[in-house]
Parts: structure tokens; sequence; C-alpha cells
């Protein structure tokens, strides 16, 4: 059987080019939103340009074999994306919002088939667990900042009450103690 994947050069590219034109546009209209501060504005932007980029994503991999190809990983970008942007109960809609493009994506290209079914389960998977990696990966960053934080707080209460007391030396930090 035929292993090839096929590929719709000038209509990717065209498809490409037109990606550029849509980030251009959607650049300009995060500044201006940015610009007038409004809270609101921000997340339906950046709603926008998650779906934007879905639907990118998604085009690309029609025009590039679909899920045989591995054009597909860059709905990676789009979880990251979705992970800093949406909170946890928009996931679910995110979610099934990929597997939906990632699916009429294979249809597309015309190579929807039973052996394309675990690549479109994995698929389905990324946006998930890179959501909790990032959250897992932010608790852990706000643990050591808070643990620190805690420190240098204990720290200056000591020292405050030293100096109450009327001690004013000075405890200077040895390397290995100053993080």
């Amino acid at each position: 059987a035929d292993q090839s994947v096929p590929v719709a050069l000038v209509p990717a590219l065209i498809w490409c080019v037109l990606g550029l034109v849509f980030a251009g546009f959607l650049t300009v209209l995060a500044r201006r939103t940015a610009a007038s501060g409004l809270e609101v504005g921000n997340r339906r932007l950046a709603h926008a340009l998650i779906t934007t980029e879905m639907v990118w994503v998604a085009g690309l991999v029609a025009l590039t074999g679909g899920l045989r190809s591995p054009v597909w990983v860059l709905f990676v970008t789009v979880a990251v994306f979705v992970a800093d942007v949406v909170e946890r109960k928009g996931l679910a809609t995110f979610t099934l919002l990929a597997l939906a493009m990632l699916f009429a994506a294979s249809l597309a290209s015309g190579t929807f088939s039973l052996e394309v079914l675990p690549w479109l389960l994995a698929a389905a998977a990324i946006i998930p667990l890179t959501v909790g990696f990032d959250e897992m990966l932010k608790s852990g960053i706000h643990e050591g900042h808070h643990t620190r934080l805690q420190k240098r707080v204990e720290e200056l209460s000591v020292s405050l009450g030293q100096a109450a007391d009327g001690d004013l030396a000075v405890p200077i930090p040895t390397p290995d103690e100053d993080d």
C-alpha cells in the first residue's frame, strides 16, 4: 500500500500567507484593545486568536495530508496558548473544538480511516495534558516564590524586632543563604 502523504503545496503556501495576514490583523486589533484597557475585550480577543489559530492549523493539516502528516503537532502551540489564556471551564470547549477541527481536517484531506483514529485520540489528549503540565509548572513556580518570600518576611520580622529592641546590627548573608 502507498504510505505517502499527499500535500497540496501551492494551496498550503497560500494558506500560510492568509495566516500571516490574519496574525497581522489580530496583532493590530490586540494593540488597540490593550491601549483601551478593556479586560473583557482582551479576553474576547484572546479567544478569537485561539479560534483563528485552530482554524489555521486545521486548514494546514488538511492541505498537508491530514493526521498522517506531522503538521498536526502544531496544535501543541494552540494548547500552550489555551493553557495560558483560557480558564478551566473553557478547557473542554476548546478541546472539543480542536478535536472537531482535526477530524474535519482529516476528512477534508481524504485521509481519515481507522488507522488514523489513534492519532486523532492522541491529538485530543494534547490540550488537557499541556494545560495540566502548565498548571503544575505554574504552581511549582508559585510555591518556590512563596517559600522564598515567606523566608524574607520572617528575616525582616526578626530584624525589625531587633531594631525595636535597640540592636541595629545588620546581618550580612553569605552567598549560600542568598538565593
